[in-house]
């Protein structure tokens, strides 16, 4: 959803734009040590979660691969599917928990639980000794929008319902939407279509600066959110993943660029995000000042073109790359797969033998 019409549109997905998804994620991929190609490949992967509608084969030299849609546009009526909340929302951009008294509970999106322990675990259990660098962009993915997305579930559910929501710093109109702030408090069939993700608190999780609160739905009290809290929490977490990834590896060489890492930079990406409010508002804006930054090699590292490479083919930022494009939607099915085969089955579902409809 990182289109510059989507931030006007109702959104169903994360904190996490491409300014965390590619660039911070890219950072972090340098800050551990790796080459500006690989760290360029590993930030792809994960941004393109959110940009991937693929639906043609994909040819290679070898063979065609049918590609997995891992995003919709937000106005797309398959978000509001029970179908689609298995097949694209939970795995990639909600996934369950696990926890709670019902199913419904157990789908609710939370950070640092066992399911993404679980993922991590069929990430590790796919590669010999290669980092798969699309497949640990995934992930990347998946995990940081555990931080943004929690409280929330990837289905049309009541407990996604919102009773009233505020912004508290800054108290800035832009970060609302007064459209959807009004549907909220009719509590009509209306508000009940949107009850789908974060959609009925707008983009709110998706601005890093941002602090809100909200009722969830049936419930007084406030629920308060600091997303900066949040994006130290993911950047820390996917600084981690990324390190154990790498030197698991026998053999790193030609993965690192120097044998060691730079844990400073999460606090200093930190520090750049509690900044953004005063004149970094867009997304857009806040993965230019990146630029910027690494242009000044504020982070250590050099963006070595990035820019140029994902930001002006944004439509395609596989074009040419028709072998690494299957290895992407052959890294994602291996993801779902987990999904489907590890976390939904713990949570006692069988996926594949159940009739989602239901």
């Amino acid at each position: 959803m990182n289109c510059l019409k989507c931030q006007k549109s109702i959104e169903i997905g994360g904190i996490m734009q491409i300014d965390f998804h590619f660039g911070m994620i890219y950072v972090l991929c340098r800050a551990v040590g790796i080459k500006p190609e690989i760290s360029f490949n590993i930030a792809r992967a994960s941004q393109y979660v959110d940009d991937n509608r693929d639906i043609n084969p994909i040819e290679t030299k070898e063979n065609s691969v049918t590609p997995l849609i891992t995003s919709y546009d937000p106005v797309d009526v398959r978000n509001f599917t029970f179908e689609e909340g298995w097949r694209v929302w939970a795995p990639f951009h909600f996934l369950p928990a696990g926890d709670g008294k019902n199913l419904s509970e157990r789908l609710i999106c939370r950070p640092d639980g066992d399911s993404v322990k679980v993922i991590i675990q069929c990430y590790k259990n796919s590669r010999e000794n290669f980092l798969n660098e699309q497949y640990l962009g995934i992930i990347l993915h998946v995990i940081a929008d555990t931080y943004s997305h929690q409280g929330f579930s990837g289905f049309l559910s009541e407990l996604n319902g919102i009773g009233d929501v505020e912004n508290i710093e800054p108290k800035n109109h832009k970060f609302s939407n007064p459209i959807l702030d009004k549907i909220i408090k009719l509590d009509t069939d209306i508000e009940k279509l949107f009850r789908v993700g974060h959609a009925l608190v707008g983009y709110r999780p998706d601005v890093p600066f941002l602090k809100w609160k909200y009722k969830p739905y049936g419930e007084y009290k406030w629920t308060k959110v600091n997303n900066p809290s949040r994006v130290y929490k993911a950047l820390k977490k996917c600084f981690d993943i990324i390190v154990e990834a790498v030197y698991s590896l026998e053999n790193n060489q030609d993965i690192l660029e120097r044998q060691s890492t730079d844990f400073t930079v999460v606090d200093k990406l930190f520090n750049e995000v509690k900044k953004f409010s005063k004149n970094r508002t867009s997304k857009d804006d806040r993965l230019n000042y990146l630029y910027e930054l690494m242009e000044r090699n504020y982070f250590n590292c050099t963006p070595e073109g990035i820019y140029k490479k994902y930001r002006e083919n944004s439509n395609h930022p596989f074009e040419g790359e028709s072998d690494k494009l299957a290895e992407w939607h052959i890294s994602a099915k291996l993801h779902q797969s987990c999904v489907y085969n590890k976390v939904y089955k713990k949570m006692g579902i069988n996926f594949l033998e159940n009739d989602i409809s239901n």
